[in-house]
């Protein structure tokens, strides 16, 4: 009869490596987007931030300095509506060193 070893479970992400529990945000103007790789550059008051936009990003348009949802109109929205210069302000998650948008909000 063979022995066939116990399995073990693969061990869990750290917090480190994922952290959608606390998620960040940041405001600025985008900088740079590439449409075809959903990367986008935010430049914000600190700099230069490289951001992930997924298929599962949500993207609204909001009025300016919005407090909650109402400022917000409904409606469906994608990458493309985000244009070079636009401002926008972005709920992040991160995976490791990536930057996942999980809301973007075009300010206008």
């Amino acid at each position: 009869m063979a022995y066939a070893p116990e399995a073990k479970a693969s061990p869990s992400p750290t917090p480190a490596a994922f952290n959608a529990t606390h998620p960040k945000t940041i405001e600025g103007q985008v900088f740079a987007i590439d449409f075809r790789t959903g990367a986008m550059t935010v430049q914000t008051a600190s700099g230069k931030i490289d951001v992930t936009v997924l298929p599962s990003t949500t993207i609204q348009e909001c009025k300016p300095h919005f407090t909650s949802s109402a400022g917000c109109r409904p409606g469906f929205y994608a990458i493309s509506d985000i244009s070079k210069g636009a401002s926008v302000y972005v709920t992040l998650s991160q995976n490791g060193a990536e930057n996942r948008a999980q809301v973007i909000s075009i300010l206008k």
